[in-house]
């Protein structure tokens, strides 16, 4: 599913160079890459972009340098993401901006990590083992990841509930 949204916003300033009152106009992209439900085993959700299966549990290959347990980018050959839940459903959400979304209060945890698609690969989303996995739409660049999440401390206490957690 992609689903680009274009935003087109219009800022005014003074310019004192030429002693005007100026318009700009920025036009803003955003496209949902992933909008779903996410079966998952330890709470394991991966997105690739090399050979590797993903999270092989080798923590400080994953989170080498890093102080959070939420999001592990320190692999070359993808960024493994750790859900609450240690089975069963959460919605994902996975949203490409083409420029810095604005922070908000909406989230409870909130990590930001950098990444870097090579040229040549297919990102793919994956759960633990490979259980579940599909294409992801990320050209090969460098970017910065921020990863929001909601209601982990309820998903670690529902982790072997059979519907999904609202709120995750």
């Amino acid at each position: 599913m992609n689903l680009r949204t274009v935003h087109v916003l219009h800022r005014t300033y003074n310019d004192p160079r030429v002693g005007a009152l100026m318009r700009a106009t920025l036009l803003v992209v955003t496209e949902v890459i992933f909008d779903g439900l996410v079966e998952t085993d330890y709470g394991q959700f991966d997105l690739l972009w090399g050979d590797g299966y993903g999270f092989d549990g080798n923590f400080e290959r994953f989170f080498a340098g890093q102080l959070n347990g939420l999001a592990g980018a320190a692999a070359d050959e993808g960024l493994y993401l750790h859900l609450a839940r240690r089975s069963g459903g959460s919605p994902v959400q996975i949203v490409r901006h083409d420029t810095e979304p604005p922070l908000t209060d909406d989230w409870e945890d909130m990590v930001e990590v950098s990444i870097s698609v090579p040229m040549g690969a297919q990102p793919k989303w994956s759960t633990w083992a490979g259980e579940a996995s599909g294409l992801l739409s990320i050209p090969h660049g460098t970017y910065r990841v921020r990863v929001n999440a909601r209601g982990r401390d309820a998903g670690r206490d529902g982790e072997f509930a059979d519907e999904p957690l609202t709120g995750t």
